[in-house]
């Protein structure tokens, strides 16, 4: 199978298609998943950007907080003792 948005490559492994590649944040979207270590890592930077001002909004920082612990593969395995992704 070849595809170009990993929500696809989601959507076959979650129907039985077989082990698939997959960011260490699909986990915390809900997927229904068993991590497994094959040895392969690979990473992409993601950058967030949003106005100054907003830095100050408690709602607004909580969301920040929130995409950095799933999308920060350091913040993600720091908090996830069981799972090896």
């Amino acid at each position: 199978m070849r595809t170009n948005t990993s929500s696809a490559v989601l959507y076959a492994v979650e129907r039985g298609a077989g082990i698939g590649m997959l960011p260490n944040y699909a986990l915390a979207l809900g997927a229904k998943l068993v991590p497994i270590d094959v040895g392969m890592k690979h990473r992409l930077d993601i950058w967030l950007t949003y106005h100054p001002d907003l830095r100050n909004l408690y709602p607004h920082m909580l969301v920040v907080d929130w995409l950095r612990q799933i999308f920060d593969f350091r913040v993600s395995m720091k908090n996830s003792s069981t799972h090896s992704i």
